[in-house]
C-alpha cells in the first residue's frame, strides 16, 4: 500500500472518532487551503471558541498545522498537513 492511501486511511479513521465540528473544519480547510480563525469561524457558523477546540484536536492529530503569519505575527494561517 503506497504512503498516501495509508495517510488517507489514518485521516479517515481519526476523523471519525473526533467530534463533528472537528470534520467541518476539515471540511472547510480541505476546500480552502489555508485559513485564519476567524475565516473558519465564519465560514463554520461555530463560535470562536469550538473552532479553537476542533482545531486543537486536529492539530493533536496530526491533520492540521499552523504557521504564523509574517505581516501580523499574532495571527495564524491554518492548513490540512
Amino acid at each position: 500500500m503506497s504512503k498516501s492511501v495509508e495517510m488517507k486511511i489514518s485521516v479517515e479513521y481519526e476523523l471519525d472518532v473526533l467530534p463533528p465540528s472537528a470534520r467541518v473544519v476539515y471540511q472547510i480547510l480541505k476546500e480552502k487551503y489555508q485559513l485564519y480563525i476567524g475565516e473558519i469561524t465564519e465560514e463554520s457558523r461555530y463560535s470562536r471558541r469550538t473552532v479553537q477546540q476542533a482545531l486543537r484536536l486536529l492539530e493533536k492529530s496530526q491533520i492540521v498545522s499552523h504557521y504564523p503569519d509574517m505581516s501580523d505575527l499574532r495571527r495564524h494561517k491554518y492548513q490540512l498537513v
